[in-house]
């Protein structure tokens, strides 16, 4: 009989270290490598049953795994000590919940809540079950709600969330002392009531509404960049418009000034003609990409790099690009380039160089955008300016675009160079 519990023990002590992963994952995306996850089951899962099993120091449990879990968290994921500390926090604070949420329905039910073999007390199995199934059913909810948490953890928000678990762990150790001592007086319900309360306050009002705030706020930002990049097509759309009219104006115009040119017996006649064919020679060598939309875009960057004295290299092939939607193609080029071109712009007009490079290998479109710069440029989409709202933009914006079909952008910036290089499947 005593083996059955100890069986029963053991899953328990798995459910809680399942917990401890789906916990962990909601609150700390950033892991070292996709095994971390099986890695923090089995370690936590080993501390758990030493502590419970090897050791006589069942009052310090709960502080020393702490500690131990964040150990493990650190080793094992890149995200901020706030984040590492709140999802331990978390994790104990729902094993404390589920424990006191299967004490009160076995209380209420009524059911025997304890059973000693062979003088060794433990809780029955009925209590295990349902331990086992609160456990599960609160962490794969916690994971639910908090799985795209957006909100930046601060020092103040730590200290809240570190003194309601220090309350907790008071509790906890007020609970298991009388249990070592008195087994048949240790249910309190005042204490299960009081863990329950704290659980809801930190995981779902504290730290829900906190992240509600942060996805809202996202939302809006998401909203103003979609209005952005609408306004964005919506200046290309014209200007292809604009440009297709020229383009048939300066054919017939050319013909007429060479015929007027070759009338013309006055000096100052000439010179208005000289003048105008240079004026109008710009679309002589209109860049030819194989996508009407973005030979507007070329052009339009081609003279923003040239009024910053830029040198602006384009070997562009872009055929096979018709799958693409042109707010994406406005997207893609338009941000990129106009980062290339404020990079550029900040150094010696002798050091100022972009280029840009797309064509089709096997059943890929690669693109890349290169140009020299002053500083390093983060690769993780956050802008080095001060006004990161706007500006943080470009790039995130880039990737948005480019894993809507399935590509992926790699980023890198090494010996004052920044390079942005796209891979996009070719979509029939």
């Amino acid at each position: 009989m005593t083996i059955f519990y100890q069986i029963m023990d053991v899953a328990m002590t798995l459910s809680e270290a399942i917990a401890f992963m789906l916990i962990v994952s909601a609150f700390c995306p950033n892991y070292r490598n996709k095994y971390v996850r099986w890695i923090l089951v089995l370690l936590h899962f080993c501390d758990a049953y030493a502590f419970t099993w090897l050791t006589d120091y069942s009052v310090f449990k709960l502080p020393i795994l702490s500690v131990l879990a964040f150990i493990w968290v650190k080793l094992c994921y890149k995200d901020s000590l706030y984040r590492a500390g709140v999802s331990i926090f978390v994790t104990y604070f729902i094993i404390g919940a589920s424990e006191s949420l299967a004490v009160l329905t076995g209380s209420i039910l009524p059911m025997k809540l304890t059973v000693e073999i062979n003088g060794t007390q433990f809780l029955t199995w009925q209590v295990y079950v349902m331990h086992c199934l609160f456990i599960l059913f609160l962490a794969g909810l916690c994971n639910r709600v908090f799985k795209n948490f957006q909100y930046e953890i601060n020092i103040r928000d730590f200290i809240i969330i570190s003194v309601s678990y220090a309350v907790y762990l008071f509790f906890w150790i007020g609970a298991i002392t009388p249990l070592m001592s008195n087994y048949s007086e240790w249910f309190n319900p005042i204490t299960e009531f009081s863990v329950l309360a704290l659980f809801f306050f930190v995981c779902i009002q504290f730290l829900y509404t906190k992240n509600n705030y942060a996805l809202k706020e996202q939302a809006k930002n998401d909203q103003i960049m979609i209005e952005r990049l609408k306004q964005q097509y919506a200046y290309y759309e014209d200007k292809l418009k604009t440009e297709e009219r020229v383009r048939g104006v300066y054919h017939d115009l050319k013909n007429h000034l060479l015929l007027l040119q070759g009338q013309s017996s006055n000096a100052e006649t000439d010179k208005m003609i000289t003048s105008l064919q240079e004026q109008i020679a710009g679309y002589e060598n209109y860049y030819h990409t194989g996508n009407k939309f973005l030979d507007v875009i070329i052009r339009d960057k081609a003279q923003a790099a040239k009024e910053q004295n830029i040198d602006f290299s384009v070997l562009i092939h872009f055929e096979d690009s018709n799958f693409i939607a042109p707010l994406d193609v406005s997207t893609i080029f338009g941000n990129a380039l106009d980062n290339a071109i404020e990079a550029s712009a900040k150094l010696p007009i002798e050091q100022r160089l972009i280029t840009v490079k797309a064509n089709r290998l096997r059943d890929m479109l690669m693109i890349a955008v290169e140009n020299n710069m002053k500083q390093e440029i983060r690769s993780d989409s956050k802008s080095n300016k001060d006004d990161q709202f706007l500006h943080g933009f470009g790039l995130s914006n880039i990737r948005n675009a480019v894993e809507k079909y399935g590509g992926e952008c790699i980023i890198k910036s090494d010996g004052g160079k920044f390079v942005l290089k796209i891979i996009l499947p070719i979509q029939t």
